[in-house]
């Protein structure tokens, strides 16, 4: 029924009232990174969870930056679901590895160096 609602509603000769479609994330998603700035006696940072849609968030919502500022080398991103307290043990064995994504970002040292060399550059 959707497909021809919507070829209805290109079509120039039916007339359909308008309705909004938007889809519903039913998992949780976040980023997972180490923290640059607190390092412990053994050299670890503590792990910065940052969510980016919650549970139920509609999509497409508004566009979602995240800034990464305190990095001054090259670092790694883990996209992951985030907390499933809404399956069981079963379901969580079914659904398998809640990694989604680890992204790898480099080449921060050559910028920074690059961009810190000229004069008047404060880094923030």
């Amino acid at each position: 029924m959707g497909a021809v609602y919507q070829a209805a509603h290109l079509s120039k000769g039916f007339k359909v009232k308008k309705f909004d479609v938007r889809d519903l994330q039913i998992f949780p998603v976040q980023v997972d990174f180490i923290s640059a700035h607190s390092k412990d006696e053994a050299g670890a940072g503590r792990i910065i969870h940052r969510p980016i849609y919650p549970i139920k968030s509609f999509i497409p919502a508004s566009k979602k930056v995240l800034s990464f500022t305190s990095f001054t080398e090259d670092f790694s991103v883990n996209v992951n679901y985030g907390e499933m307290k809404q399956l069981n043990a079963d379901q969580l064995m079914e659904f398998g590895s809640l990694n989604i994504s680890e992204i790898k970002i480099s080449g921060v040292t050559d910028v920074y160096v690059r961009e810190t060399a000229k004069e008047g550059t404060v880094f923030k």
